[in-house]
């Protein structure tokens, strides 16, 4: 996870090779994954590399907030990590678990 706070896509692609599924989505203290982590940190790059690799592009934390990828993009006004979610799937229109929708907290 530090690897992909940093930005160090070719770490993170090497680790992706050799860790295990169930450690490439583990989370931190804050329940951020890794690529909620590269997200915060700007580095789209990573990203793309951790989700090539696996690393669940539909985690959300656990409640009370149940913030997905996209709801993290939004907040952090990244436009680069908007279109990365929205290219994978996420929608600004599905609901969350709490009946929030991520372009409402933009």
């Amino acid at each position: 996870m530090l690897a992909a706070s940093k930005g160090q896509t070719l770490i993170c692609g090497y680790l992706c090779g050799v860790l295990s599924a169930e450690v490439l989505n583990a989370v931190d203290k804050a329940n951020r994954n890794a690529l909620i982590l590269a997200l915060v940190g700007g580095h789209v790059d990573t990203m793309e590399v951790l989700a090539q690799h696996g690393v669940s592009i539909t985690y959300s934390l656990p409640a009370p907030s149940h913030w997905n990828l996209l709801f993290f993009a939004v907040f952090l006004k990244s436009a680069e990590g908007i279109r990365f979610c929205c290219a994978h799937g996420l929608s600004p229109v599905r609901r969350n678990e709490v009946g929030e929708r991520a372009r409402s907290e933009a």
